[in-house]
Formats: C-alpha cells, sequence, structure tokens
C-alpha cells in the first residue's frame, strides 16, 4: 500500500510539473469539492499525504475558488442595489457611480426588467 501511495505521489508530482497537468488538477479538485459533501480541509489533509506539491495546489484552487465567490457575491450585491436604484429613479450616472457598475450593465439591468 504503502509503495502505491509513492508511486502515485510521484505521477501527481510529475503532472503538476505542467500547465495542463496543473489545470486537469484544479478540474479534478473543484468537481470533487462540488460534487462530494467532504470538507475541504479534509480534502486538503489527504493532499497532504499524497505529496506537498499537490496539496499545495489544492489550497492554491481551494483559495482561487473562495475569491471568485466572494467576487460574485459582490457583483450580485451591487445588481441588487442597483435594481433597487432603477426602481427608485435614480439616473445610471449615479447608479453607476454608488454600484462601480457600467451605464451599460445598468441599461441592460433596465432592459431585462423593463424598467426606463
Amino acid at each position: 500500500m504503502l509503495e502505491q501511495i509513492g508511486h502515485l505521489s510521484e505521477q501527481i508530482n510529475e503532472l503538476l510539473q505542467t500547465k495542463e497537468g496543473k489545470d486537469f488538477f484544479d478540474s479534478i479538485s473543484v468537481y470533487m469539492l462540488n460534487s462530494t459533501e467532504i470538507a475541504s480541509d479534509k480534502y486538503k489533509e489527504i493532499m497532504e499525504t499524497i505529496s506537498t506539491q499537490a496539496e499545495q495546489q489544492f489550497v492554491s484552487t481551494a483559495q482561487r475558488l473562495r475569491y471568485e465567490g466572494i467576487e460574485k457575491g459582490i457583483e450580485k450585491g451591487n445588481r441588487k442595489t442597483a435594481m433597487k436604484m432603477i426602481v427608485k429613479g435614480y439616473a445610471n450616472e449615479i447608479i453607476a457611480e454608488l454600484t462601480d457598475l457600467s451605464e451599460r450593465e445598468i441599461e441592460n439591468l433596465r432592459e431585462l426588467n423593463r424598467i426606463k
């Protein structure tokens, strides 16, 4: 069993030497995080036992996913605020200044919600 884990570690380290390998590893990590109920801490422990390089790549992927999630949440909040401001009759210029959305994005929100 230990011999197999050692061999797996070598293969993963070799895989992580290329951009394609890292992308593949990231895809597998994202799939594992999204399709199972195992906590990310547990995956980190598993990756750590396989190899330090695998653990580092997994942590990097998890951090990127968290950051992207935060960014999407902020963007969604800005759109929600913009919609409230549209309903209250604020001008696109003011909405853009307060929400960091472009005037084009605000106009798209108006069109999508048929509020002029």
